[in-house]
């Protein structure tokens, strides 16, 4: 993404996020919400006590999509509102809707539990990257 020609990221070149923080929290949210890891969760559901089962996949990359939640969907924006170092209320990449009291630990949480460990390991990824670059593309036409 970072090195693409003409990148949905635009101005945002790796030696920016190189410092990590709120930069690098804000382009891992919208690099994710652009570009899900993760485009759907697969569940049973039922609305008549147990009798009949439904099976759903939720696709969180449609949903990370919703022009009503982003505006301009299709545009690169790090530190969008609700999706940002300072507030990640608008996340559903690791399924944080479906926690109890924001702990990921109750007994009817359903989130990723790993959600702290991925952030940190892509944050200290890009930091690493960026610390032993210079980099340069053979090839910006990806």
């Amino acid at each position: 993404l970072l090195f693409m020609e003409e990148s949905p990221a635009g101005p945002v070149r790796l030696e920016d996020l190189s410092g990590g923080g709120a930069d690098l929290h804000n382009f891992m949210l919208e690099t994710i919400r652009r570009y899900a890891p993760v485009a759907g969760v697969p569940g049973w559901t039922t609305d008549d006590k147990a009798i009949t089962w439904q099976h759903q996949i939720p696709n969180l990359q449609m949903a990370m999509l919703d022009a009503s939640i982003f505006p301009e969907p299709l545009v690169f924006q790090p530190g969008r509102p609700g999706l940002s170092y300072d507030n990640d209320s608008r996340s559903v990449s690791w399924a944080e809707p479906a926690e109890v009291d924001d702990d990921v630990s109750h007994p009817d949480s359903h989130s990723c539990p790993g959600k702290d460990l991925s952030v940190q390991m892509i944050s200290a990824f890009i930091q690493e990257l960026a610390r032993s670059g210079p980099w340069e593309a053979v090839s910006e036409g990806i």
